[in-house]
Protein backbone atom coordinates (compact mmCIF):
# COMPACT_ATOMS: atom_id res chain seq x y z
CA UNK A 1 0.00 0.00 0.00
CA UNK A 2 1.00 3.63 -0.76
CA UNK A 3 0.25 6.31 1.91
CA UNK A 4 0.11 9.40 0.54
CA UNK A 5 -0.51 13.14 1.59
CA UNK A 6 -0.38 16.28 -0.89
CA UNK A 7 1.52 18.56 1.74
CA UNK A 8 3.40 21.89 0.87
CA UNK A 9 3.36 25.36 2.62
CA UNK A 10 4.53 25.09 6.89
CA UNK A 11 0.63 25.42 7.72
CA UNK A 12 -0.28 22.13 5.85
CA UNK A 13 3.06 20.62 6.74
CA UNK A 14 2.76 20.80 10.46
CA UNK A 15 -0.65 19.80 10.36
CA UNK A 16 0.27 16.47 8.59
CA UNK A 17 3.12 16.07 11.23
CA UNK A 18 1.15 17.15 14.37
CA UNK A 19 -2.34 15.89 14.19
CA UNK A 20 -2.59 12.64 10.50
CA UNK A 21 0.72 11.09 10.46
CA UNK A 22 0.66 10.43 14.44
CA UNK A 23 -3.36 9.37 14.16
CA UNK A 24 -2.25 6.74 11.32
CA UNK A 25 0.91 5.67 13.33
CA UNK A 26 -1.60 4.14 16.19
CA UNK A 27 -1.48 0.55 16.71
CA UNK A 28 -4.62 -0.68 14.37
CA UNK A 29 -3.95 1.92 11.61
CA UNK A 30 -1.07 1.84 9.17
CA UNK A 31 0.88 -0.66 11.74
CA UNK A 32 -2.04 -3.53 11.38
CA UNK A 33 -1.74 -3.51 7.65
CA UNK A 34 0.69 -6.48 8.22
CA UNK A 35 2.51 -5.42 4.68
CA UNK A 36 4.94 -3.00 3.85
CA UNK A 37 3.46 0.47 3.59
CA UNK A 38 4.96 3.23 1.21
CA UNK A 39 4.56 6.79 2.67
CA UNK A 40 4.84 9.33 -0.34
CA UNK A 41 4.77 12.50 0.65
CA UNK A 42 4.20 15.11 -2.94
CA UNK A 43 5.44 19.12 -2.31
CA UNK A 44 6.80 21.43 -3.55
CA UNK A 45 10.57 22.04 -3.97
CA UNK A 46 10.77 24.87 -1.75
CA UNK A 47 9.63 22.54 1.21
CA UNK A 48 11.34 19.22 1.04
CA UNK A 49 14.09 20.19 3.47
CA UNK A 50 11.66 21.22 5.95
CA UNK A 51 9.55 18.03 5.40
CA UNK A 52 12.65 16.03 5.66
CA UNK A 53 13.47 17.84 9.11
CA UNK A 54 9.83 17.08 10.07
CA UNK A 55 10.82 13.56 9.16
CA UNK A 56 13.62 13.09 10.94
CA UNK A 57 11.88 14.45 14.06
CA UNK A 58 9.22 11.55 13.89
CA UNK A 59 8.59 7.99 14.61
CA UNK A 60 7.47 7.59 10.42
CA UNK A 61 11.04 5.73 10.06
CA UNK A 62 10.44 3.12 12.87
CA UNK A 63 7.18 2.51 10.98
CA UNK A 64 8.26 2.64 7.15
CA UNK A 65 11.66 1.94 7.40
CA UNK A 66 13.38 2.68 4.22
CA UNK A 67 10.05 3.23 2.33
CA UNK A 68 9.68 7.30 2.46
CA UNK A 69 9.24 9.14 -0.46
CA UNK A 70 9.15 13.10 -1.00
CA UNK A 71 8.76 14.22 -4.32
CA UNK A 72 9.04 17.40 -5.38
CA UNK A 73 7.56 19.62 -7.91
CA UNK A 74 9.40 23.09 -9.24
CA UNK A 75 6.99 25.40 -8.45
CA UNK A 76 6.76 29.16 -8.66
CA UNK A 77 4.14 30.91 -7.19
CA UNK A 78 4.35 34.19 -9.32
CA UNK A 79 4.18 37.86 -8.01
CA UNK A 80 0.29 38.08 -7.62
CA UNK A 81 -0.01 37.91 -3.45
CA UNK A 82 -4.06 38.12 -4.01
CA UNK A 83 -6.33 35.78 -2.18
CA UNK A 84 -7.89 34.24 -4.95
CA UNK A 85 -4.13 33.92 -6.82
CA UNK A 86 -3.09 31.75 -3.55
CA UNK A 87 -6.09 29.74 -4.38
CA UNK A 88 -5.54 29.59 -7.50
CA UNK A 89 -1.89 29.00 -7.17
CA UNK A 90 -2.90 26.40 -4.32
CA UNK A 91 -5.47 24.23 -6.59
CA UNK A 92 -2.77 24.15 -9.88
CA UNK A 93 -0.14 22.85 -7.46
CA UNK A 94 -1.66 19.90 -6.07
CA UNK A 95 -3.97 18.63 -9.18
CA UNK A 96 -0.22 18.40 -10.65
CA UNK A 97 1.09 16.82 -7.35
CA UNK A 98 -2.05 14.53 -7.89
CA UNK A 99 -0.65 13.65 -11.49
CA UNK A 100 2.59 12.06 -10.07
CA UNK A 101 1.09 10.44 -7.35
CA UNK A 102 -1.39 8.26 -9.74
CA UNK A 103 1.45 7.67 -12.09
CA UNK A 104 3.62 6.58 -9.12
CA UNK A 105 0.82 4.47 -7.98
CA UNK A 106 -0.25 2.77 -10.93
CA UNK A 107 3.69 2.35 -12.13
CA UNK A 108 3.99 0.15 -9.17
CA UNK A 109 0.40 -1.59 -9.13
CA UNK A 110 -0.33 -0.61 -5.92
CA UNK A 111 -3.20 0.35 -3.37
CA UNK A 112 -3.22 3.34 -2.43
CA UNK A 113 -4.46 5.56 0.40
CA UNK A 114 -5.17 9.44 0.73
CA UNK A 115 -4.18 10.89 3.99
CA UNK A 116 -6.10 14.61 4.52
CA UNK A 117 -3.05 16.40 6.68
CA UNK A 118 -5.52 18.03 8.86
CA UNK A 119 -7.45 14.90 9.10
CA UNK A 120 -7.50 13.01 12.66
CA UNK A 121 -7.45 8.82 11.99
CA UNK A 122 -9.31 7.11 14.83
CA UNK A 123 -6.87 4.16 15.81
CA UNK A 124 -8.34 1.25 13.29
CA UNK A 125 -9.87 3.01 10.53
CA UNK A 126 -7.72 2.12 8.52
CA UNK A 127 -7.18 -1.38 9.77
CA UNK A 128 -10.76 -2.14 9.11
CA UNK A 129 -11.01 -0.55 5.90
CA UNK A 130 -8.01 -2.42 4.57
CA UNK A 131 -9.43 -5.83 5.91
CA UNK A 132 -12.74 -4.61 4.09
CA UNK A 133 -10.73 -3.89 0.52
CA UNK A 134 -8.51 -7.33 1.10
CA UNK A 135 -11.87 -9.17 1.40
CA UNK A 136 -13.77 -7.41 -1.61
CA UNK A 137 -10.84 -5.96 -3.96
CA UNK A 138 -13.44 -2.64 -3.60
CA UNK A 139 -12.32 0.83 -3.11
CA UNK A 140 -13.26 1.32 0.86
CA UNK A 141 -13.65 5.04 2.33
Amino acid sequence: MILYSIIFGKEFIDKFFDICLPSLLTRNNIPSVGEDVTLLIPTIQEDVNYIKSRLRDCKAGEVFGGRISVIALEADRGADDSLVSELRVAQVFSFQLLLRVMAFCIERRESFLFAAPDCIYSDGVVGSAWALHRMTGKVVS
